[in-house]
């Protein structure tokens, strides 16, 4: 759920050593595929996986759960 494969990420199965060991060496290999994944990593981090993003998210949460909660 975090990773969109083959835009910012390469997704493996769990347990598949040689597919690990494949995807590997292709970022270690392919130079601006690593780059992009990372770019794009970091732009869905700062869009929406930041603690303060993750901790109005959670008051937006409580402040439906119970009315009366205030914000901090």
């Amino acid at each position: 759920e975090v990773i969109n494969a083959d835009r910012d990420g390469l997704l493996i199965r769990f347990g598949d050593v040689p597919a690990l060991a494949a995807a590997i060496d292709r970022l270690l290999t392919d130079q601006p595929l690593a780059a992009a994944f990372g770019a794009a990593g970091r732009r869905k981090v700062l869009a929406g996986m930041t603690w303060d993003s993750v901790s109005q998210n959670m008051q937006d949460v409580y402040e439906q759960l119970v009315p009366s909660a205030k914000k901090i």
